[in-house]
């Protein structure tokens, strides 16, 4: 019962979001999670499966297999688990040949500065908005990661 009426509390709440939510998710079994990461890296491009999910926040889970470009999402801070695998992140400094992807994340082809994070299970990583970062290395088995998008306060 707490259930349904934080759903329609929430929905009350946020009609703007709710307008456009067909249903919340709002739990993912261990089933979910192993479902989902084997949809991520059967996918021939990198696939963000969403797990859990109530607008503006959600949950993703990925399955990485080679090194990704750097990046910037300007407006969502980035909470990132390790679950399985390991790697390293480059976090920080500033984006080499940086490109706009969309409007609201930038790429580039690397970055200058930043400080190296060995990724293994049970890491975790908090990514500032605006923070350049990058999986600059991942080890053979690949790298599953959740990822929780958490919008910067403006």
């Amino acid at each position: 019962m707490r259930t349904l009426t934080l759903v329609v509390l929430t929905t009350m709440t946020l009609p703007a979001q709710a307008q456009t939510l067909q249903e919340p998710v709002l739990y993912a079994s261990p089933a979910d999670v192993t479902a989902a990461a084997a949809r991520s890296k059967a996918a021939a491009t990198l696939s963000a499966e969403v797990l859990v999910a109530l607008p503006p926040f959600r949950v993703v889970v990925e399955h990485r297999g080679k090194p990704t470009p750097a990046s910037v999402h300007e407006r969502n801070n980035e909470l990132i688990n390790i679950l399985s695998g390991a790697g390293t992140l480059i976090m920080g400094g500033t984006l080499n040949d940086e490109k706009r992807r969309d409007a609201t994340n930038m790429t580039g082809t690397g970055i200058n500065g930043g400080r190296s994070y060995a990724l293994v299970k049970g890491s975790y990583v908090f990514i500032p908005a605006g923070m350049p970062h990058y999986f600059a290395s991942i080890d053979k088995e690949g790298l599953v990661i959740t990822s929780i998008y958490i919008p910067a306060v403006q």
